[in-house]
This record gives structure tokens, sequence and C-alpha cells, in this order.
């Protein structure tokens, strides 16, 4: 064979090789971040879980719930389905108004028996927000989307006149705490709520999708590589109303450690973790002291933390001032409240 063409072989064979080595080397990487920025719209929501939640969403009527059905339009024009439940015995103090941001499967339905039992033991309203791409809502959902149902459902408690715009309460479970936890941060609402209360959730989406992936080189990759980030771990040192955690610890999906983390790297004036030792990730509202401990927290935060708020901004700064530096644990019969200083 002549040599002239035994070398043109042999340099095409090694420009194949090397270009297959480069297509690995690019596109590898660049199919794996595409994989993860997937991974991550699967690995957070399933409205299609159970397969019938996108077509039939139970009624509070089942459960003798006096409600209202509405659908609310957001900034970007989708509509989402939402269920009013609101107190009609009349109280010598107002109700306070829960705002019930769900978690990452399922519709508004399938929470009315805990539901129920807030409203009937805690003597609250609720509003619970079907987010976008879920059950009779709207739209497809997505990080940025569920923030903007979730600012459209607390600027419509601000349009009601019927309830206490003073005792608005977000209460977010699993995904829908990392909703909450944005919507706290947000700056025109920074006045809108009283307190926040969140319950099994995780730092932030990729420290999730690293356990299930569990991949050397996954850990190892930027935050930014994945699509949803929910960064509540930076995000939660912001807040200054009070929190409350509700942490399982049998919680078989999140690491009860992020709720720790969460708690941990919060700087709220007044915060409280409180630990239910059989608790799941799904049914932590099912163990006993959980409503008690509630109860508890919005007695303090519309009492004696309202009052010591009112009381300091109103005291001599000079009296104050030797306490600027301390750190004040308030113990009680549930757990170890944090009141840092204003």
């Amino acid at each position: 064979m002549d040599r002239s063409v035994i070398l043109v072989s042999c340099i095409c064979f090694f420009i194949m090789i090397l270009l297959g080595f480069w297509y690995i080397i690019f596109f590898t990487p660049l199919a794996l971040i595409y994989f993860l920025w997937k991974l991550s719209d699967d690995l957070i929501y399933h409205p299609e879980s159970p397969p019938d939640a996108r077509k039939h969403v139970t009624s509070p009527s089942t459960m003798k719930l006096p409600f209202t059905d509405l659908y609310l339009t957001t900034e970007d024009n989708i509509k989402i389905h939402c269920i009013f439940i609101q107190q009609v015995e009349q109280r010598s103090e107002s109700p306070a108004t829960l705002l019930y941001l769900h978690g990452n499967a399922g519709n508004i339905g399938h929470r009315l028996i805990n539901v129920s039992e807030l409203f009937h033991v805690l003597k609250v309203n609720i509003l619970l927000v079907e987010y976008r791409g879920y059950g009779y809502s709207q739209g497809r959902p997505s990080e940025k989307g569920l923030y903007k149902d979730a600012q459209s459902a607390l600027d419509y408690l601000h349009r009601r006149s019927d309830i206490d715009k003073d005792k608005i309460v977000i209460f977010g479970r699993s995904l829908g705490a990392a909703v909450a936890i944005n919507l706290a941060t947000v700056e025109r609402y920074r006045n809108a709520f009283s307190c926040l209360i969140i319950e099994n959730t995780f730092t932030n989406l990729a420290d999730i999708a690293r356990i299930v992936v569990n991949n050397f080189f996954v850990k190892r990759l930027p935050n930014w590589v994945f699509g949803n980030r929910y960064d509540s771990i930076t995000k939660i040192s912001s807040i200054k109303v009070p929190i409350l955690f509700l942490s399982g610890l049998a919680d078989e999906i999140i690491p009860s450690s992020m709720m720790n983390s969460l708690y941990q790297a919060a700087t709220s004036q007044l915060k409280l973790i409180y630990t239910f030792p059989n608790g799941n990730h799904n049914f932590t509202w099912r163990c006993d002291g959980y409503y008690p401990v509630i109860d508890l927290f919005l007695t303090k935060v519309f009492t004696e933390y309202s009052h010591n708020k009112a009381h300091l901004s109103t005291s001599d700064q000079q009296d104050s001032s030797d306490d600027d530096n301390e750190q004040e644990e308030l113990v009680t019969s549930v757990g170890v409240y944090h009141r840092l200083p204003v």
C-alpha cells in the first residue's frame, strides 16, 4: 500500500479519535447539566400525583367547612385556583388568617384533613393556594411562577375588608415552605404579614438533588447548574418576623438536619424550632403536640412579641443599649425561643 495512503489514513484516524475525545469532553458535561436541569423539575413538581389530581379537587364541603371557591389572576396573567375558609363564629378577638402553601404533589384538596384541624383547633381563617399547573390552576409550575402565585394570594388577603391584616400568618410545608421563605423576603411584603411557620423543608434544591443523585461529580457542581434553586438557606437570614420551625425527625425525604440548618441561619428576633421524633415528611401534623405548639407560637406573636416590640420602639434607647449584644432564651414547655437584638 502506498505510504501516503497509510499516512492519510493514520491522520484521519487520529483526527477522529481527537474529535471523539473533545466531543466527550464538551458534550458530556452539557448533557449532564441538561439532565440535572430537567431533574430539578422532575424532582420537585408532581402535580399529577395521584393520577386524578389535575381533574378532581375535593371540596371543603365534604368536611363541612364554610368556604369560598375563587380564582386569582397573577401578575403574569395566570389564573390560579384558591379556597378561602373563614371563621363564622363571633369571638371577642379577630381570628388570624393562615396563607397555606402546600407541598410539591397533589392539590389543595389533599390537605383538607389537616386544614380542617387547623381551622377548628386554632380558630383561624385559611387561604389555600393551588400553584399554577396544580389542581384546577392554569399554567405550568416553575420557581418564579410559584413565587408569583404566593404574592397574588397575599395581595388578595390585603384586598379583603373582613379580616385582620395585622394577623396574617404565612404557612408553608416542604416546597411550600421554600415559597413562603421567598415571599417573606420580598421587600414590598415585609410589613404585610405577622409571622412565618415552616415545616419539613430543605436548605436549597441543589442540596436535595445531590442527595438523590449521590454522585462524586454532581456533588461538586455549582448551584446554578440546577434549574430550580429555592435557595432558602441564603434568604432566611433576612427575615425579621417571628419564625416557627416544625421538624419531623423521621422525615424520609428531606433530612431533618436541613431544618436545623435553616433555624441556625435565621436571625429573627423571635424564633422557635420544635421537633417531633416520630414525624415523617407528610404527616408530622398527626403527631402529639403539633397544634398546641402552633397555638402557643401564635399567642406569643400576637401578645408578648407585639407588646415587647412596641415597648422597645418607645423605650429610652440608652436604657436598652446595654443589652444590644445579648441573646435572650425563653425556655417554654415546648422548646426554646431565641430573642435577638432588633
